[in-house]
């Protein structure tokens, strides 16, 4: 019987020890579990703070970028007020890039000058971006921004600013202007003709206003400005005994407007004056922001189709008829304006195809020597291109 109490006794103690020695290995494989858990968890953690920390560096760091090309381009609000000055636009009388401002931005603008320090005159004229504000627009939305990369996040220095090389800098302003195609519905550039437009209004000459309404497209309506004098007498109703009250009403004002209005009128057309119901200008506010543009020094343009079909090329001295054209009535040029230069009473339209420095594809073109070049017409350069291809097919077929 002893050796029975024994032997169950050992058996208990054996069945004890396998208990205890499968509950250390549980929980070692529990404890390794929740460590390689708890170390997956931290990897995590980590991985999700470097990603943020990424973010925020590459936030930081596009911010600045735009603000440094703000900066080199010395962009400034004309306003004290807000960090926009947006205007109503109206249409005024003059062939060139020259705006016409409220007496409030002169006086923002020289007691700026004042207080920075500088001369309210130099050798370049005041120049200005004038643009309508996409009002979807956020901020990234170029895709070349939200691609780059903070320098402590790359072996290279390829973000510097302060390279010297012409094409190198324009390639690394690139994401700045594609950031700027998505801010703007529309922009372009000129300089002011005289501070005397009415305030809260900005007086846009055609060239800008076809500019701005081209670019814009069908995100914006157009209209066209109404004298008030006009208006005011094409609301009187006139009353006719025996007529009924509805044929009384007064004719549409912008109708009106536009009869009295035609370009053969022989009315005032000095530049910077009223032009009213002229032609179409943007329904949407404009943009007025001071900038200093690079002085050009070459530029190529291309005679546009009308251009063409009244014997462009058959005229002599064609850049001295350019070049008188551009001295009368510009002061800058963005790419892809449109310059309409006159001989001997015939309208001859260029557009802007290139510009040297390309920056910010706008450079100021007065004060300055600048090279003009003439560029072929899509439609020729299409066909160059055609006949050249015809030509290689021919020699390998032979």
């Amino acid at each position: 019987m002893d050796f029975d109490r024994a032997a169950q006794r050992f058996a208990r103690d054996q069945n004890k020890l396998k208990a205890q020695r499968q509950a250390r290995q549980t929980n070692k494989a529990l404890s390794a579990k929740a460590q390689r858990e708890a170390a997956i968890r931290k990897q995590q953690a980590q991985k999700l703070l470097a990603e943020r920390q990424r973010k925020q560096r590459q936030a930081e760091y596009v911010e600045q970028y735009m603000r440094q090309c703000d900066r080199n381009l010395h962009v400034k609000a004309l306003s004290s007020s807000s960090s926009s000055l947006q205007l109503q636009p109206t249409s005024i009388h003059g062939e060139g890039d020259k705006i016409s401002l409220p007496p409030s931005v002169l006086e923002h603008l020289t007691s700026s000058s004042q207080d920075d320090g500088t001369a309210t005159a130099s050798s370049s004229p005041w120049t200005f971006r004038i643009g309508i504000l996409n009002p979807n627009y956020s901020f990234p939305q170029s895709k070349l921004i939200q691609d780059m990369v903070p320098p402590d996040d790359r072996d290279d220095d390829d973000g510097a600013m302060d390279d010297d090389d012409d094409d190198n800098q324009a390639e690394k302003l690139a994401p700045y202007r594609e950031e700027l195609s998505h801010k703007y519905l529309a922009w372009t550039h000129g300089t002011v003709v005289e501070f005397t437009q009415e305030e809260g209004h900005v007086g846009l000459p055609f060239g800008i206003a076809r500019a701005l309404i081209e670019q814009a497209g069908d995100a914006i309506s157009v209209t066209r400005t109404v004298d008030p004098a006009g208006a005011a007498t094409a609301k009187q109703p006139i009353d006719l005994p025996g007529e009924n009250d509805d044929e009384n009403d007064s004719m549409d004002v912008e109708t009106v407007n536009h009869e009295n209005n035609n370009d053969d009128d022989g009315g005032e057309k000095t530049a910077g004056h009223l032009a009213w119901g002229k032609f179409d200008v943007p329904n949407a506010l404009v943009e007025i922001s001071l900038v200093q543009l690079p002085k050009g020094r070459a530029c190529t343009l291309v005679p546009t189709q009308e251009a063409l079909e009244k014997g462009f090329y058959n005229l002599k001295d064609i850049k001295l008829v350019l070049e008188q054209s551009l001295i009368r009535t510009r002061a800058v040029l963005s790419l892809n304006d449109v310059v309409h230069s006159w001989h001997r009473g015939v309208q001859y339209d260029v557009q802007v195809s290139q510009l040297e420095p390309a920056d910010y594809h706008a450079v100021v073109c007065i004060n300055t020597d600048i090279t003009v070049e003439f560029g072929a017409p899509p439609e020729q350069e299409g066909q160059e291109k055609e006949e050249g291809r015809r030509r290689r097919d021919d020699l390998y077929d032979g």
